[in-house]
C-alpha cells in the first residue's frame, strides 16, 4: 500500500514506500526533444558566462546522467565533463568521463573525492527518485569548488498539487518538492 504524505509546513509530498528496485538506473520516459536540446544549449551557454577562466578549465559533473544525453550537451560547452551513472554502457557520448557510481553507494564519497572538486554540478530530475535527497544535496555541496554552482532540477510539485494531477504521482518518484520545500533543503 502506498501512502502519499504531506508536510503541512512546507508542502513537501512523499510516498511512504521503498524505492523501486531499479532506482539506481536513471530512465527518462522519452528521449530529449529538440525543444529541450535548444533550451539546454541556451541554459549551458548562459552558465558559461559565469566563469572568467577558459571553459576548457571549467570542471562539470552531472549526477545521475541516465543515457548521457545532457552530459553530451554539457561537454559541447564544458569539455572537462564528468557524469555519474551505474552501468553506463548505454551512454550516448563516450567523450564524457563516466563514473560508475551512485549517491547511495557506500563508497560514493570516496569515489568522487578521487576526482576532485567541480565548478558546476548538475542534477536533472533525479533527486525525487532517491530515498534520502538531503544527504545527496550535502554530497553535492562537498563536491563544489569554492565559488562553484549547483544546478538542481525537480518536477514541479506545486503544479501537480494545485491542478489535482494525481496521475503524476508514480512509485518511481518518492519525493515531490514544492518551491518552498525545495528551497528549505537546498
Amino acid at each position: 500500500q502506498e501512502n502519499l504524505l504531506l508536510c503541512h509546513q512546507c508542502g513537501h509530498m512523499f510516498l511512504d514506500i521503498e524505492p523501486v528496485p531499479y532506482y539506481k538506473n536513471v530512465m527518462r520516459s522519452v528521449s530529449v526533444s529538440s525543444e529541450m536540446i535548444t533550451y539546454r544549449r541556451s541554459q549551458f551557454n548562459s552558465l558559461s558566462s559565469l566563469f572568467s577562466k577558459p571553459l576548457s578549465d571549467v570542471k562539470v559533473l552531472e549526477i545521475g546522467a541516465g543515457n548521457g544525453q545532457y552530459s553530451s550537451l554539457l561537454s559541447e560547452f564544458f569539455p572537462l565533463c564528468f557524469a555519474t551513472e551505474k552501468n553506463f554502457s548505454n551512454c550516448v557520448d563516450h567523450s564524457v568521463n563516466y563514473i560508475d557510481t551512485h549517491p547511495d553507494d557506500s563508497d560514493f564519497s570516496d569515489v568522487m573525492k578521487s576526482y576532485g572538486l567541480f565548478d558546476l554540478v548538475f542534477c536533472f530530475s533525479y533527486l525525487e527518485h532517491l530515498p534520502n535527497p538531503l544527504r545527496v544535496l550535502q554530497e553535492i555541496e562537498l563536491l563544489l569548488a569554492p565559488g562553484g554552482y549547483a544546478v538542481l532540477e525537480v518536477p514541479n510539485s506545486d503544479f501537480i498539487r494545485n491542478n489535482g494531477l494525481l496521475c503524476e504521482i508514480i512509485p518511481d518518484h518518492i519525493h515531490y518538492f514544492t518551491a518552498r520545500s525545495f528551497a528549505s533543503v537546498s
